[in-house]
């Protein structure tokens, strides 16, 4: 993803959650994110993919495309986490 498909997609994002004044609303959002994030493939879900220092379970892992543009995959057992990471791979995946 370009630096500028990079930006348009944080803003969009900081646009979706500014819409809402409670904070209530914006954690819904966030775990609602989490749930459309697609598992990981079990290939990913090792000691070898796992971020330390997390109190919650992430798995994180990139792949290269045949464009060799890279996709980046994740997925937590936490679901504000799950949602974290959707917003990070919807900014920077692809």
């Amino acid at each position: 993803m370009s630096t500028n498909n990079a930006s348009a997609e944080a803003e969009a994002i900081t646009d979706e959650f500014g819409f809402f004044d409670d904070w209530e609303d914006r954690y819904q959002m966030l775990i609602d994110q989490g749930r459309k994030l697609p598992p990981i493939p079990e290939q990913y879900r090792n000691d070898e993919f796992r971020l330390r220092g997390c109190q919650s379970v992430v798995y994180f892992a990139a792949e290269r495309g045949d464009d060799d543009k890279i996709t980046f995959m994740a997925q937590s057992d936490a679901a504000i986490v799950q949602g974290l990471v959707a917003l990070l791979l919807r900014v920077y995946s692809g």
